[in-house]
């Protein structure tokens, strides 16, 4: 060896030698299987408490990472097509916040999606080879074998868990039926690309068994939509799998849902019916059998591989044991459809059968599915390009339906997302899902090894079918299922890169000579990992002080509860209610201790909660007592009438709109002010004709029942005789309030204004008779009488 070639492999070794003696990886692949692990337990982290730890503790992954990869002298960073992918789609999000109508949800929505991508990052990045791939689909499946286990136990009664179990349906950890059943279902196929390829005994019981309580839960959600992804999953997964696995991928499928089925038949109407100890004991009986199934077949399977038999005879004995099992099914579904459904009460419980058949076209749960995208699209069409930001569903979504329905979701979650980030966000979402199905397809189109096929397809397989079943419900809206996803496209992304898909583009810091290579990679990490990481741990500790707030508030300790409340407006200035809270507090403190500084920082902080959130119906309501307290007649009107724009079916809004024009018209006429008074009881007095009109024109539906309007409340009517009142039409006034004078709730109110009435129409006598029983009630409405009287 020359001496040149000497000193350039010393000169290779000590530049690969990492810089400190550490492994910073011994604290990574743990750290990372935790994350990856625990976020299904925590209600699908779909509450704010719950997800901003996770993103925090993504940061800290994240940052770690970075400095694993500097201590190592490893600074090459290598693109995929994905990963741009991935880049657009935070950025379309970014973009949305410009027309934000909901600004601290589309700024966390910004903040989930970044934690998607750290997440996808590190993982794309620390497996290195298959053997890592398996490690990780191990962590997911056994995470929602544990999510299965706390499930039935809170079925059972013996695992306490809020919301699991509503005594009908099994909820699970997630607290919705739905997005359990397809988070199991996908996690199934993992189940069987995992055994497929396992060499251990042990370790392929263990799916089996995994695989049996996933089976028996998912029936126990009864969710139609989780049962339909069954077939699509499975038969994609069978259709992908390589021959020499189909039969023992089979033999688990077969095992595990077959017993599962078997057990559901006495093991939910024992759950149903409040008979825990025996649901127990069918589950224990069913997770046995199961095991001892599986290992009877690994015994026969065994002494089957020492028949020395030729390969032909092999293949004729198959081939026979096939024929023979689809001879029985078939005349085994020949005789249930003929049977059916009385056969259905034998083979299933009743509930499941019940649910199976109500799976149609015009089900109104799918009808409503159908309605909410119509309505997605009505929005998207007033915010094509870049949306309207997280949450823009939720603040937007009744201004555009033809009746009145309650739901925080699309149920669709790319049109969730054309909603939010516009059609930048959609192209970018697609653009995803576009890619790693052609890194897939360019994979397999490689032919490689079938054990490094398996995990690959069982990710891809199951992304698509959490991809599936978004598009008819909001899986995805559970950042604990999004996790998964974006971890599933990770191991896609790493699965494909080192044969077909390998990126064209590879960017490396190692050109960059001495030092600023480091410094670029470790600044570079950490501000990326502190965009997370801040705002995260911020808006957690905002929240904090708002619950503490809150409990000051219900303690009457005000002087607390303002401090707290500006601790956390401070923390976190997109959340509108803080400065909603905030308006209030400070009028209430304002208006005791007549500090007129305080009314003017009230104010302040009700013009920066509309700029935040105008379209929050309850930040409304607040904001109008503030602005009643202060005496601000136009303001007041003016947040009935947005909550009126927010949510125009809701009758109640007509009402809150119509006492707001009585308050006004009655203050500028005690006012002198008669021009600004007749200007609100006109518009008072056109409220029942707006509400006819509301749903007129309306698209049809599937669900013409919800077209029909509720009646028009008592109060309205109510309202319209004050406003005869004050206008002056003393018998119209007199026939409204009638109406309502033996209402429960209303009695009061309306024959004091009734008494007002007869004592203009000189009825002088039956006045005095009304204000007389009622004083006996509360003699403070003596007073209240004769300011009516006294009004112009």
């Amino acid at each position: 060896m020359t001496r040149s070639a000497v000193q350039t492999n010393r000169h290779i070794s000590v530049n690969q030698r990492p810089i400190l003696n550490l492994n910073l990886r011994f604290f990574l692949v743990p750290g990372l299987l935790i994350l990856l692990f625990y976020p299904p337990f925590l209600r699908g982290l779909f509450f704010a408490p719950d997800l901003l730890p996770t993103q925090m503790f993504t940061a800290a992954i994240f940052a770690l990472w970075c400095f694993d990869k500097i201590i190592r002298r490893d600074l090459s960073i290598r693109f995929h097509h994905l990963d741009l992918a991935g880049l657009a789609f935070l950025a379309a999000y970014l973009l949305s916040l410009i027309d934000a109508v909901n600004m601290n949800a589309a700024v966390s929505e910004v903040l989930k999606i970044l934690n998607y991508l750290l997440l996808y990052w590190v993982v794309a990045n620390v497996v290195r080879h298959h053997q890592d791939m398996r490690l990780i689909l191990k962590t997911l499946f056994f995470s929602s074998v544990g999510v299965a286990v706390v499930s039935l136990g809170a079925a059972t009664g013996h695992i306490p868990f809020p919301g699991a179990f509503t005594g009908r349906e099994i909820m699970g950890t997630f607290q919705y039926k739905n997005a359990l059943a397809a988070y199991l279902v996908v996690n199934q196929v993992l189940a069987l690309a995992l055994s497929a390829a396992e060499a251990s005994v042990p370790w392929r019981a263990a799916y089996s068994a995994g695989s049996f309580l996933l089976w028996l839960t998912v029936i126990g959600t009864l969710s139609r939509g989780g049962w339909l992804l069954v077939p699509v999953v499975l038969g994609l997964f069978l259709a992908g799998l390589p021959s020499t696995y189909r039969w023992r991928t089979g033999f688990h499928l077969a095992l595990s849902l077959g017993v599962a089925l078997a057990t559901s038949r006495w093991f939910l109407p024992a759950v149903f019916g409040a008979n825990p100890g025996r649901a127990l004991q069918v589950l224990i009986i069913g997770f046995i059998v199961t095991l001892l199934g599986h290992l009877f077949y690994e015994a026969l399977d065994a002494g089957w591989g020492r028949l020395a038999l030729t390969p032909r005879a092999r293949r004729y004995i198959g081939i026979g044991l096939m024929a023979y099992f689809i001879l029985v099914a078939s005349v085994y579904m020949i005789y249930a459809a003929l049977d059916l459904p009385a056969s259905a009460g034998i083979l299933v419980p009743n509930r499941i059968s019940d649910r199976l058949e109500s799976i149609q076209r015009y089900d109104p749960s799918v009808s409503a599915r159908f309605d909410f995208d119509l309505w997605a699209l009505n929005i998207v069409k007033d915010y094509p390009l870049n949306g309207t930001g997280g949450g823009g569903w939720n603040a937007l979504y009744h201004r555009y339906q033809p009746y009145l329905y309650w739901t925080t979701e699309v149920h669709n979650h790319f049109f969730q997302v054309w909603v939010e980030a516009g059609t930048l966000g959609l192209l970018a979402f697609l653009a995803i899902w576009i890619l790693a199905g052609r890194a897939v397809y360019r994979y397999w189109r490689a032919s490689p090894a079938e054990e490094d096929w398996l995990p690959v397809w069982g990710a891809a397989v199951a992304a698509a079918g959490l991809g599936l079943h978004s598009f008819i419900d909001f899986d995805l809206s559970l950042p604990a299922v999004g996790m998964v996803l974006w971890t599933l496209l990770a191991l896609i992304r790493t699965g494909t890169i080192a044969a077909a898909d390998r990126p064209r583009r590879a960017r490396s810091l190692s050109n960059v000579p001495g030092l600023p290579r480091y410094l670029a990679l470790a600044l570079g990490g950490l501000t990326v990992a502190a965009c997370l990481f801040v705002p995260s741990w911020c808006f957690f500790q905002a929240g904090q002080l708002g619950a503490q707030a809150a409990q000051a508030m219900v303690k009457n300790d005000l002087a607390t509860a303002q401090t707290l409340y500006r601790q956390a407006h401070r923390l976190n200035p997109f959340n509108a209610s803080y400065a909603g809270d905030l308006a209030q507090v400070c009028t209430v403190r304002g208006l005791q201790e007549t500090n007129a500084r305080w009314l003017v920082d009230a104010q302040e902080y009700a013009r920066q909660a509309v700029s935040m959130e105008p379209y929050n119906l309850q930040l409304r309501l607040a904001l109008l007592n503030v602005y009643i307290l202060q005496g601000q007649i136009e303001q007041s009107v003016a947040q009935a009438e947005a909550a009126l724009d927010i949510n125009p079916l809701d009758v109640n809004s007509y009402v809150l709109v119509g006492r707001a024009y009585v308050s006004a018209a009655r203050h500028y006429l005690a006012d002198g002010q008669p021009a600004k008074a007749a200007a609100y009881i006109d518009q008072g007095r056109q409220l029942r004709s707006r509400l006819e009109k509301q749903g007129q024109g309306a698209p049809s539906t599937r669900l013409q029942h919800r077209l029909v309007k509720p009646p028009a409340p008592p109060a309205l009517a109510l309202v319209e005789g004050q406003l005869a009142y004050l206008a002056g039409n003393f018998t119209e006034a007199e026939g409204k309030l009638k109406q309502v004078a033996g209402h429960k709730d209303l009695q009061v109110e309306a024959r004091l204004w009734l008494a007002a009435t007869m004592r203009k129409l000189g009825r002088i006598s039956e006045a005095e008779q009304i204000v007389r029983k009622l004083s006996d009630q509360n003699p403070n409405l003596e007073t209240e009488f004769a300011s009516l009287l006294r009004l112009p």
